[in-house]
């Protein structure tokens, strides 16, 4: 089960997709990932007044039998390159 959760943006139906194109190809690596809980926050954190750009995170929890736990969170100046990179992340992470 795949949950999308959107804190402070609004809902995106382009970023819904990246996300689930992401996972889909992380599947097709680790079909048991389909048995999982996998919960990806989309967030942006903005600059204090106009002193610097504004910061997109993404956070992906991993959890179920064989995955139990796992958490990955990256930040960047995109939105789509945060979740590039976590979903890089996750990738070298789940074979260990």
């Amino acid at each position: 089960m795949i949950r999308i959760i959107f804190k402070g943006l609004d809902e995106s139906v382009l970023a819904k997709e990246a996300v689930l194109n992401h996972l889909e190809s992380a599947q097709l690596r680790f079909p048991e990932l389909e048995r999982h809980k996998v919960d990806v926050t989309l967030s942006m954190d903005r600059s204090q007044g106009d002193l610097g750009p504004d910061l997109f995170k993404v956070k992906l929890a991993v959890s179920g039998k064989k995955y139990k736990g796992l958490t990955f969170e990256k930040s960047a100046m995109s939105l789509y390159s945060a979740l590039s990179e976590v979903s890089n992340h996750m990738l070298e992470r789940l074979p260990r």
